[in-house]
């Protein structure tokens, strides 16, 4: 458990999983049957539904940091970490921004299904759902990479959370007139865990011959599979502090463990055009919140703590594998952050994140089979929210075929994208990436090549298929 809460499996995580609903390439693609979750109202062209497993997946990973960023090669050509006293300071902290966030949006679809009717188009689906995000200072690799350039050390704030959750949507989207389209989809929401962890003004001050660390920081777990221990519930002491080492899986597991807490949310959406070709829509989702029940809280003491510092790193010959230095450092992150136990089986309500899109399209007049799109995507999240501008060429010369190509900048950076739908009576076929993959290094670890970019870092890959059931509709004018 302490890999998923604990800050320094977020070196990997800084280069973190990061997977929207659905692919952004494709959303001005019109025989993509999955526009409707970027808006309620772009209805899929026909009636269809997905098989579990076929629905589609989509996984992309994307930072403000890159890999290698953290990760050196060795003579020996094995790896190691930017911890090793052969990484400069000046070059490794020049990559560093003032605050690295990345960010996992994971959405697994179990079911799927649009039908159209006489009165509009509904859909109905039911995914799973993993969000992770966390957000690490400057200060804090300054700390970790030259505790002793400084007296103190200013981390500024820090957060880490996720939440899982079982999705169960309705949709419904019609027409107003002959100009305008609006939509809605409302969400129950099962929560299957969630954390959150955050610290404000840390600080820490070299005192005599170990270090000082204050701050501000609170925490919440609605864990139901997990026993969080204090020192003292775990033996390993007699105070209230959460004790990370024992976290472990519980022994005898009951329906309501998996079940954390329940919520709801709504999906708004439009689309307008005023003349004939230029087609405006807008839509905000995820406005909604989950109440989780048997939360566990905690907050830091307010007479501060103390910590030895990172000590635990080996690059000896035979003991520097990287998986072994991640884990030191691991370790030692979690002396770093001390929480006190302040309540255990309350309720709290905690909001999801919410996204806005907003796009405009213009169909060539000399050819409406190509068109020109700019699309707009915001995710609200406090310390994790991210923004992107993303524009699109889309080219449907048939009925069967589609193609988009599009370039992108966000907070993590710019990036190209392309989607590619494929569209007979019967089945529909998608891929594409909203960013083309790196460059890979000779640099390997456990046989698998790793990323080179030292910038902001991202690589995805989408596809799916669904079957259609009817034959192509849009709605009447």
């Amino acid at each position: 458990m302490k890999k998923y809460i604990l800050v320094f499996a977020a070196l990997w995580l800084c280069c973190g999983l990061y997977a929207q609903v659905g692919l952004r390439s494709a959303y001005f693609l019109e025989n993509y049957n999955y526009r409707h979750e970027f808006n309620p109202a772009l209805a899929s062209e026909r009636s269809y539904f997905a098989l579990p497993g076929l629905g589609g997946i989509n996984m992309k990973m994307q930072s403000t940091l890159g890999l290698s960023t953290f990760i050196y090669p060795n003579n020996n050509g094995k790896p190691y970490t930017f911890m090793h006293p052969s990484v400069a300071t000046n070059e490794f902290l020049s990559k560093i921004k003032d605050n690295n966030i990345s960010s996992t949006d994971i959405a697994i679809p179990i079911l799927s299904v649009g039908i159209w009717s006489k009165v509009g188009f509904f859909s109905l689906g039911l995914k799973t759902r993993v969000e992770y995000q966390n957000n690490l200072p400057k200060g804090l690799f300054e700390f970790m990479k030259e505790p002793g350039a400084a007296q103190s050390y200013d981390l500024g704030k820090l957060a880490l959370g996720a939440d899982a959750f079982t999705e169960i949507s309705l949709g419904y989207a019609r027409n107003i007139g002959d100009k305008i389209n609006v939509g809605v989809r409302l969400k129950g929401l099962v929560s299957n865990g969630c954390f959150d962890i955050r610290i404000k003004d840390f600080k820490v001050q070299m005192n005599e011959d170990i270090w000082s660390v204050s701050g501000q920081g609170n925490a919440m777990a609605s864990l139901g599979m997990l026993e969080i221990p204090t020192m003292q519930q775990s033996g390993n002491g007699n105070t209230n502090e959460i004790d990370f080492q024992s976290i472990k899986a519980k022994e005898h597991l009951g329906l309501g463990d998996f079940i954390g807490g329940f919520g709801a949310a709504i999906d708004l959406g439009a689309s307008y055009e005023p003349i004939k070709g230029l087609i405006i829509s807008a839509a905000i989702n995820d406005l909604g919140c989950i109440r989780h029940k048997n939360v566990t809280t905690a907050k830091t003491a307010e007479c501060g703590w103390s910590f030895k510092g990172f000590e635990n790193i080996s690059f000896e010959e035979n003991d520097n594998t990287l998986g072994k230095q991640f884990e030191a450092l691991e370790e030692d992150m979690q002396n770093l952050m001390k929480y006190q136990k302040t309540g255990e089986g309350v309720s709290q309500v905690k909001m999801i994140a919410c996204k806005v899109n907003a796009g405009v399209e213009y169909k060539m007049p000399f050819y409406d089979k190509l068109s020109v799109g700019l699309l707009g995507t915001a995710s609200f999240r406090g310390p994790y929210s991210w923004k992107e501008c993303r524009a699109a060429v889309t080219i449907r010369p048939v009925d069967k075929f589609g193609f988009s190509a599009s370039y992108a900048y966000s907070s993590y950076g710019s990036s190209l994208g392309y989607a590619l739908g494929l569209t007979s009576n019967w089945l529909h076929i998608f891929c594409g990436v909203d960013c083309m993959a790196a460059k890979y290094s000779k640099l390997k670890y456990e046989n698998i090549s790793l990323p080179i970019a030292s910038g902001p870092f991202a690589m995805n890959m989408n596809f799916g298929i669904t079957f259609n059931i009817s034959k192509i509709k849009k709605f009447s004018k």
